[in-house]
């Protein structure tokens, strides 16, 4: 809307755009918003006339705000005391306090919302500690992002005695924090080895908080730097991960090969990195290689035969099984025997099996038949996670098949949230991704596939 456009240019310190052609509107509206900005504008140029028949208008209508009238005295010229409070916050009081060079109260930016927190943030007048609230504030929603994170991350301050110990105190620390204290430590430690384990260590804390991307940008450089040795296997998946999430395939390859197969936690890893390698930087070997870690994430042969062979205890006289009993998950239908054993499978097992195969199926990557013929059953079973409303997740399929590609992009990042989508279940995600490559946007439904599976 213009008022929305009005306030990104006010937030951005674009007084000349502000007061032009992008909000023509002002000259002519009668809105609240539109009058002052049409003061403000008067103010900057000094066109005394103008100003003072707008004031009017405002003192007419009788519209009080107090430290718009004492900001608007100061950029008049008028010697005024700086507003110590924003009793109306709006785009206009947060630009015109930072204009007169007054700190604006951090309170006033929280009600306003992320884009005034940024742009207080920004502010050179902000003081250290409401900087350092506001970056946290950011940080947890996921928007601190980029030079921020990094400027912010730069006020803190640590001892000695806690950069020796930064692994360990990281992780029970405030999450911003103890990002912090890993990146001072890192910048102090010439050892790789001692480098590779902050590093992992600011990855897992990333993961646990759901800001993974996040930290992987700022932690990028530092991960390229380091070549991966024998033993460090341990440290591999969370490497990988943000290597991969990069979009350096060939790097990420170079950890994934230290993982152990024969080690449950590694093989799980080994497994997600095979099938996201073969998504980003597809060769044959690569593509053969998520085909056989698909089908170790499903029952073997032998397992789904079994649960399909007839009982052995059943007689000749047994009762033949009711085609109206309930299934499993208690949804009226009888259990197929051959699902039973995917149904069995241990709740995280069946949704990393869901989201991975379900996601190179929506992808368009190749999949075996043994994991395509699983994939159904895994999506219909009660998978854990979060779920949008079915308004919404509605409103994603009609965008999608409309092609409507706004609508569509605009409500996925409704349900994705600020949390990101690593905590959806997988098959809304799977879905998701569906919908953006039917709209043409395979570029985004990669993006999130990656996003959705990485950094776990």
């Amino acid at each position: 809307t213009p008022q929305w456009q009005a306030a990104a240019l006010l937030y951005a310190g674009r007084d000349g755009d502000a007061c032009g052609e992008p909000t023509a509107l002002r000259l002519q509206a009668a809105d609240e918003v539109w009058i002052e900005l049409r003061a403000y504008c008067y103010a900057l140029t000094n066109d005394a006339g103008a100003l003072d028949l707008t004031r009017s208008v405002i003192q007419a209508r009788g519209q009080e705000n107090t430290a718009f009238d004492t900001a608007l005295d100061a950029l008049s010229g008028s010697a005024t005391k700086p507003a110590s409070d924003i009793d109306m916050p709006s785009a206009l009081n947060v630009r015109m306090f930072q204009r007169l060079e007054w700190p604006v109260p951090p309170m006033a930016a929280e009600i306003l919302g992320p884009a005034a927190e940024i742009s207080v943030l920004r502010d050179p007048n902000t003081t250290i500690d409401a900087k350092l609230e506001l970056g946290a504030k950011l940080f947890s929603s996921g928007q601190l992002t980029g030079g921020d994170l990094t400027n912010v991350l730069d006020l803190y301050s640590f001892k000695p005695n806690e950069l020796a110990v930064a692994a360990a105190m990281a992780p029970v620390e405030d999450t911003l924090r103890g990002i912090a204290l890993l990146r001072a430590a890192l910048m102090d430690e010439p050892r790789a080895d001692k480098r590779a384990e902050i590093i992992d260590t600011a990855l897992r804390v990333a993961a646990q908080k759901n800001v993974f991307p996040l930290v992987t940008e700022e932690f990028l450089s530092d991960i390229a730097e380091i070549t991966p040795q024998p033993g460090w296997g341990n440290w591999s998946p969370k490497m990988a991960d943000a290597l991969l999430l990069a979009g350096n395939a060939d790097a990420a390859e170079r950890w994934y090969g230290l993982l152990d197969a024969q080690n449950d936690v590694q093989l799980s890893a080994k497994n997600r990195l095979e099938i996201a390698i073969a998504w980003t930087a597809p060769t044959p070997d690569r593509l053969d290689r998520a085909q056989t870690a698909m089908s170790r994430l499903i029952p073997p042969p032998a397992t789904m035969a079994a649960a399909a062979a007839p009982d052995p205890n059943a007689g000749p006289n047994a009762a033949p099984v009711d085609p109206n009993a309930p299934n499993l998950t208690g949804q009226g239908a009888p259990v197929p025997p051959a699902n039973a054993a995917l149904l069995a499978m241990p709740k995280e097992a069946a949704a990393q099996a869901a989201l991975l195969i379900g996601l190179s199926d929506a992808l368009g990557k190749p999949v075996p038949k043994d994991a395509r013929a699983a994939l159904l059953p895994l999506l219909d079973s009660d998978l854990p996670g979060r779920r949008p409303t079915q308004d919404l997740l509605q409103r994603i399929d009609d965008s999608s098949l409309k092609g409507r590609r706004g609508d569509l992009v605009l409500s996925i990042a409704t349900a994705i949230g600020p949390q990101g989508p690593a905590d959806l279940a997988p098959d809304i995600v799977v879905g998701m991704v569906r919908a953006l490559r039917t709209a043409g946007l395979g570029d985004l439904a990669m993006a999130l596939s990656l996003e959705a599976t990485l950094g776990k």
